[in-house]
Formats: C-alpha cells, structure tokens, sequence
C-alpha cells in the first residue's frame, strides 16, 4: 500500500467497557460524545506495519446537531479528520 499524507488533528478518545469510544477530547479541553459509530475499517498506517484503523462517528455539537467526523487509530494515537460536503 502507498503511503498517505492527512491533515489529521491528534486527540484523545474515552472508550466504554465494551472498547467504543464515546468521547472525543480535543487538546483544548472540549469534550464531544459521540452519538453514532459506523464500521471499523483499517487502512495503511503511518507509523508502522500494521494497519491502522478508520471509521466515522457523529458527534453532538449542540442544539440538537451532529457532525460527522473520521476517527482514525494508528497504533494507539487518536486522530480526527473532517469529512467535507
């Protein structure tokens, strides 16, 4: 597989007992829950040779609104990535 360059933004996720995440922390403190989860899906890595893995979540942003981000897990390092319309 090629390499992959993403502007991604490094955060922390807070999982359940089950291994979901249900959290997303940005490094400013802000904390977003997650509302929905789709499929895990892996993808090349960047740091090594086993596949990271990516799927999309919807985040509540208040007001009653989500958005759709993609979390991606590279060897145990968080990542966020918005999606475009």
């Amino acid at each position: 597989m090629e390499p992959f360059d993403l502007n991604a933004i490094e955060v922390n996720v807070e999982m359940d007992q089950n291994d979901s995440p249900v959290h997303i922390v940005w490094n400013d403190g802000r904390v977003f829950n997650i509302v929905s989860r789709g499929a895990v899906v892996p993808c090349p890595s960047k740091t090594g040779p086993e596949l990271a893995t990516v799927r999309d979540v919807f985040i509540a942003v208040g007001h009653g609104k989500t958005t759709r981000r993609s979390l991606i897990c590279d060897n145990g390092i968080w990542s966020i990535v918005s999606v475009k319309k």
